[in-house]
């Protein structure tokens, strides 16, 4: 995770089919995104777009048993409306309530599941807080909120800021 996305892990407890993941994703509105975004032949890669977000999943298997997940990583630019955020924060405990998935420790460790949501909706708020800030001080106090995906967030401001990392 860099400075410009928030993103989880999403491990499972037990044994858990890379259908059964898709299913969940595909019902939640998600669609497959370009092959070509996945790094490893064994990663599939999901998009959630509309005009209010932009939300990234990841799906790595297991390199045993391609039929089985590894771990499912979901991820979103900082930058975009606040609706980014919340439908984040909804589909990650969506996917924990109907799966046998824990959230992995973002940074500090821990590990979140279905009777700990609510706690881990007050961290990632506070944490995304702290982000949106830390990202709009490196960009001259821009406070945008801009829907893009991940790979497009320096770009679109760098463009937007070319004397940022010039001085």
């Amino acid at each position: 995770m860099g400075m410009e996305d928030f993103g989880v892990i999403l491990r499972p407890r037990q044994a858990l089919s890379v259908s059964a993941v898709e299913h969940h994703l595909f019902s939640d509105g998600f669609v497959a995104d370009d092959p070509a975004f996945a790094l490893f032949p064994n990663e599939s890669t999901y998009v959630l777009r509309d005009k209010d977000k932009n939300i990234e999943a990841l799906v790595k298997r297991n390199t045993d048993d391609q039929a089985l997940m590894k771990y499912l990583s979901i991820r979103y630019a900082v930058c975009q409306p606040e609706t980014a955020t919340q439908t984040f924060l909804d589909v990650v405990s969506q996917l924990v309530c109907k799966l046998p998935l824990q959230i992995e420790g973002i940074s500090s460790g821990k590990t979140y599941s279905r009777g700990t949501l609510k706690e881990f909706r007050e961290f990632v708020l506070e944490r995304v807080v702290k982000a949106k800030s830390r990202w709009s001080s490196l960009f001259e106090q821009d406070t945008e909120e801009v829907v893009l995906s991940v790979a497009d967030t320096w770009k679109y401001f760098k463009a937007k800021h070319p004397g940022v990392f010039t001085k």
